[in-house]
């Protein structure tokens, strides 16, 4: 049997070859076997019992910072800038 990660990458393999149709029937396929969408997944997550580190404190307020101080990007911003769009 192959790894988690050859499995994942299998996967990743096989739906890049997909045309559209063949990606929403994967994709209804996967989610009845999951049971949820991605949506569902995200806006309910696992809880995270892990304490944050001093590290991560740094980061956040560091974050929190550039938010306030107004030096933040939008995602489609650094797409044109790295010529992605």
């Amino acid at each position: 049997m192959l790894s988690e990660d050859k499995l994942r990458e299998e996967v990743g393999f096989l739906t890049k070859n997909m045309n559209a149709k063949e990606l929403q029937k994967a994709i209804k396929y996967l989610r009845s076997i999951v049971g949820q969408t991605m949506e569902e997944a995200l806006s309910d997550p696992l809880y995270d019992d892990e304490d944050l580190t001093e590290e991560d404190e740094i980061s956040i307020a560091q974050g929190e910072e550039d938010v306030a101080a107004g030096r933040l990007h939008s995602l489609d911003e650094i797409k044109r800038q790295l010529g992605d769009l």
